[in-house]
């Protein structure tokens, strides 16, 4: 009598990432709450501080300051949203879905890194609305810096939603949207997005280097007031929190799920 042993190789923790970032990414778009918050809180901004005011016409080195703003806003605007929309995750929290996803083989490291691709592709639409605004109300950049800083911005969101998810897993779901909406407000601050840095006190000089979005933000800038300012502290603060990021997020939700 034959025997036939069936071998069954265990599946892979990627299975199904692919599904659920593009289930994360359109849920978010086709939702006109979320999706209208999104592209509304930019270009309110840039209509508030970029447009139509005496100075937005001034040049500075690589655009007027319409441009300026529109930029800054755009990356706050990006920001503010990608990682709001990735505190969603603390309501699956409290529903019990995250509990379900242990029971899949799709590993906390691939989740994060679906719903980070979601919000990449929330922040492609938040950024080509905006500058498509912009390009229409007088923000006036060269080409190089009209192609590189929305690319800059779209790294900004893997920051954001690492961000977010990290919150979302690692806090109490009622307090995780708060959490990380203080986190980019002050962070935004305190990395010269809204006042120079050089304008702060000697105590937020110090410490701006170490804030979550000076990377980011410094990065973004490069293109309008030219690269020659750039530095490596830049790329290794936005590298070192994005991974910090990440691995709490997964951490948090291994730590979560295993409850």
């Amino acid at each position: 009598m034959t025997t036939i042993t069936i071998s069954r190789e265990p599946a892979s923790g990627w299975n199904g990432a692919a599904l659920l970032g593009w289930y994360t990414f359109w849920k978010n778009l086709t939702n006109p709450f979320s999706i209208g918050f999104a592209i509304l809180l930019p270009i309110g901004m840039y209509f508030m501080f970029g447009t139509g005011q005496s100075y937005s016409d001034i040049w500075t080195v690589n655009g007027n300051v319409a441009a300026t703003v529109l930029v800054s806003m755009t990356l706050y605007g990006v920001f503010m949203t990608t990682a709001s929309l990735a505190t969603n995750a603390a309501l699956e929290r409290t529903s019990g879905i995250s509990r379900l996803y242990a029971t899949t083989p799709l590993s906390p490291i691939a989740n994060t890194c679906a719903r980070i691709g979601a919000s990449m592709g929330i922040a492609v639409v938040i950024t080509g609305i905006t500058y498509a605004v912009g390009a229409a109300t007088g923000a006036k950049m060269y080409a190089s810096a009209w192609i590189q800083t929305p690319l800059l911005i779209l790294a900004s969101s893997i920051l954001a939603s690492a961000q977010g998810l990290a919150i979302a897993f690692a806090v109490r779901s009622d307090g995780a949207f708060a959490a990380s909406s203080a986190v980019t407000v002050f962070s935004g601050f305190l990395s010269g997005m809204f006042i120079p840095i050089s304008q702060m006190g000697s105590f937020f000089q110090a410490v701006a280097p170490y804030a979550p979005m000076y990377g980011i933000t410094s990065l973004v800038q490069l293109p309008l007031y030219g690269w020659e300012t750039f530095k490596w502290s830049y790329v290794v603060n936005l590298v070192a929190w994005t991974l910090f990021f990440i691995l709490l997020a997964a951490w948090a939700q291994r730590r979560d799920t295993a409850r």
